[in-house]
């Protein structure tokens, strides 16, 4: 289980990756466990395999949030064999490989927020973990970049010439010159020191005009194509 626990420490900082975890059986163990008439020594075996993987990876840190159990066995099988006569067997085919043992691979699920295109091809979103997905072909593909922090992003919008703004919990906001690829703090000056949450960033039809909201009311104003940003509420004293 060494080789599990190593996997689990090279992905426990990315957030938006989680863990499939599949077990099956040989043809010998379906032969001599999964019985028709009683399977459950057969699915004790495949949801032992699949428990006890799942118990090294989250001993090893990965919430269990993220873990998912792919084929496990349908204890109440017998409710659905009228209506289809095929459905164990179905089953123990799916579950069927030279030997016995587990499957755990990376998949992919992050919790985002919003979305957001600048022209019919260029899109960005915003999710948790500091994960932004960018496409430059009008959705069919997207690409994954993370900023340098796990924390949530709401909302992101870009105008013209690859400048992107990214906007999170806690007064986080990053900044992208190359469409989203990377991301870097703002630079001293260009925006207020905030510790409050930003919900939604966009920019009018030119790219010039750019709105920030958040909590408590808070709205920031660029008028130079989100390279400068200034407080219009609450006042500022």
């Amino acid at each position: 289980m060494a080789v599990l626990t190593e996997f689990a420490a090279g992905i426990i900082d990315d957030l938006h990756l989680n863990v499939a975890i599949e077990a099956y059986a040989s043809s010998e163990e379906i032969r001599r466990f999964g019985r028709a008439e009683d399977p459950s020594e057969l699915f004790e075996i495949i949801e032992a395999r699949m428990q006890e993987a799942r118990t090294v990876i989250e001993d090893s840190g990965i919430d269990s949030a993220r873990v998912r159990l792919r084929g496990q066995p349908p204890w109440d099988f017998e409710d659905y064999l009228d209506d289809d006569p095929e459905f164990l067997q179905r089953y123990l085919d799916g579950r069927l490989a030279k030997t016995g043992g587990m499957s755990v691979r990376v998949i992919q699920n992050p919790i985002l927020f919003s979305v957001r295109f600048r022209d019919a091809k260029s899109g960005l979103i915003a999710g948790l973990g500091g994960v932004v997905l960018r496409t430059e072909d009008g959705g069919r593909n997207w690409a994954y970049s993370k900023i340098d922090r796990k924390q949530a992003l709401f909302s992101v919008g870009s105008v013209e010439g690859g400048r992107a703004v990214a906007v999170g919990e806690k007064g986080l906001i990053r900044i992208s010159t190359d469409s989203g690829r990377s991301w870097r703090d703002p630079r001293v000056g260009d925006f207020p020191e905030l510790s409050t949450f930003m919900r939604d960033v966009a920019f009018d039809s030119t790219g010039r005009v750019g709105f920030i909201v958040g909590q408590n009311g808070r709205i920031l104003r660029s008028t130079d194509a989100g390279i400068q940003w200034r407080q219009v509420l609450p006042p500022e004293a």
